[in-house]
């Protein structure tokens, strides 16, 4: 059903095209369809309009076309797209941190959390920002529990000792 919806897209644009620039062909056509619907002098008279409805219903279907392809696509790739978006959410969260801005930082890590509960980059940020905040209680929650799931990270064990001072 895609490629059909393309197909008719590309069949309007080269009929547009045909009547906006071929009036000899277009009187060619015409001879085929005259009997069943068409009047020569009213297509030659109105055949700019008709290009234009052409390329509109081209544009129309190419459009339909494209979208399901690409819905199509979406669905075969999401776990790349999604990549794609935790890390445009990753990055924003950053941008957010280094702003100030700890309270959307946080709710967009979080978010990122609930797509893939074991990123451990987005829990580091997590008690980064915690720390940032003046909030060292919920930092060493955060940081306690990355040493759960990453015990031999080094980072994670000097971020444990100097909260546990």
């Amino acid at each position: 059903m895609i490629f059909l919806k393309i197909f008719a897209g590309i069949v309007f644009f080269f009929l547009g095209l045909i009547y906006l620039y071929k009036s000899d062909l277009v009187l060619s056509l015409n001879r085929i369809a005259r009997e069943i619907i068409f009047n020569d002098r009213i297509i030659l008279l109105k055949r700019k309009k008709l290009a234009i409805l052409f390329f509109c219903l081209s544009f129309i279907a190419l459009y339909m076309g494209f979208t399901s392809l690409a819905n199509m696509l979406e669905d075969e790739n999401e776990k790349r797209l999604t990549s794609m978006s935790v890390d445009h959410l990753m990055y924003t969260a950053m941008q957010d941190y280094c702003t100030g801005k700890f309270d959307k930082a946080l709710e967009k890590y979080k978010t990122v959390l609930k797509s893939y509960p074991g990123n451990t980059e987005a829990l580091k940020r997590i008690a980064y920002t915690y720390l940032a905040a003046g909030d060292k209680n919920k930092a060493n929650q955060t940081w306690q529990r990355l040493s759960r799931i990453v015990p031999n990270d080094k980072e994670i064990k000097g971020n444990l000792k100097e909260f546990s001072k």
